[in-house]
């Protein structure tokens, strides 16, 4: 990897850090993405980047 990659990628991580996120709430529906063979079914048949769904209480 040269230097140019590396600084690319310590660059990503310190502003995927940096990003603030809201804190989770009762009700708030969270989607999800697997990489197993069975999520990648379910992607497929629904046509949709995600597998797994669920609600946080």
């Amino acid at each position: 990897m040269d230097m140019r990659h590396l600084f690319l990628l310590l660059f990503l991580a310190i502003v995927t850090c940096s990003c603030t996120q809201q804190p989770l709430q009762d009700g708030d529906i969270v989607f999800q993405a697997s990489f197993s063979q069975q999520s990648r079914a379910v992607e497929i048949a629904t046509n949709s980047p995600y597998s797994h769904c669920g609600v946080v209480f």
